[in-house]
C-alpha cells in the first residue's frame, strides 16, 4: 500500500484453506451433528446457520467454538427444525491489523462461507 504521502507499506498475509474435513451426508437425523473443519484452529468460533423451509421454523443461528477442528450442533438445537430440506451455512470471519501497530493504516478482513443443502429426518437410517 502506498499512502497519499508516498510512503510504502508491505504486509505478508496467508489465506488458510477453510473447508470441510469430510463431506457431510445428504441425509441427517436428529442426533448431534458433528462437522469436522480443516484450516481453522481451536481458538476460533464460527457462525452456524441452519434453516428449514417451514414458515414457523426458528432455525439455528449461533456462534460455535471450534474444538479440535470440530463443531457440534446438539440434538436440542436440531429440534427447532422441521423434517425436510435444511440449509446449512458455516461462516468464519477474521480481521487482522496490518503489521506495525497503530502507525500502520488498514486492516485485512477475510470471510469464508461453506454452504450445504441437507435433508433432516427423524431417523436417517430408514
Amino acid at each position: 500500500f502506498t499512502d497519499p504521502q508516498g510512503k510504502k507499506y508491505k504486509t505478508t498475509y496467508s489465506f488458510p484453506v477453510f473447508s470441510l474435513q469430510n463431506e457431510l451426508p445428504g441425509v441427517i437425523d436428529r442426533d448431534s451433528l458433528l462437522i469436522d473443519l480443516a484450516g481453522i484452529d481451536s481458538t476460533e468460533k464460527v457462525l452456524v446457520i441452519l434453516t428449514d423451509t417451514s414458515f414457523y421454523g426458528k432455525g439455528v443461528e449461533k456462534l460455535v467454538p471450534v474444538e479440535s477442528g470440530r463443531i457440534v450442533i446438539s440434538p436440542e438445537e436440531l429440534e427447532d427444525l422441521k423434517n425436510g430440506p435444511v440449509h446449512l451455512e458455516i461462516l468464519w470471519e477474521m480481521e487482522k491489523r496490518l503489521q506495525g501497530g497503530e502507525k500502520r493504516p488498514g486492516r485485512i478482513y477475510t470471510s469464508y462461507r461453506i454452504q450445504r443443502e441437507l435433508l433432516l429426518q427423524d431417523d436417517a437410517e430408514n
